[in-house]
C-alpha cells in the first residue's frame, strides 16, 4: 500500500512540530585557569603558589612562571597606559 502526497506532507509537517521551537540555552563559557588564577590574586587577603597549584594542577613552577609572564606583562601595560599623557582634542 502506497502513501499519497497529502498523507507524505502531513507527516512532514507533523514531525517538524514535534521538534521544539525553542532554542537551546547556551552554558556559561567554563572559566580558563588564567582566569581562576587572576580571580584568585584579586583577592584582599592574597593567594600562595601551593593553593594556586592545588586549584589549577599546575606545577609551583609553571604558577611562577605564569606569574612571571602574563601577569608581569598585563601589570606593565596597565602602568604603561595610566602614566601616558591624555592630549586635548577639543571634542566634548
Amino acid at each position: 500500500m502506497t502513501q499519497t502526497n497529502t498523507s507524505v506532507a502531513k507527516d512532514k509537517r507533523e514531525a517538524t512540530r514535534s521538534k521544539s521551537s525553542k532554542p537551546a540555552k547556551a552554558a556559561a563559557p567554563k572559566p580558563n585557569k588564567s582566569t581562576i588564577v587572576v580571580e584568585l590574586l584579586s583577592c584582599p587577603e592574597g593567594v600562595t603558589i601551593e593553593a594556586i597549584s592545588r586549584v589549577t594542577g599546575w606545577q609551583a613552577h609553571s604558577v611562577r612562571g605564569f606569574l612571571a609572564g602574563t601577569v608581569a606583562a598585563a601589570t606593565r601595560a596597565a602602568r604603561l597606559c595610566l602614566s601616558m599623557p591624555v592630549r586635548d582634542t577639543g571634542l566634548p
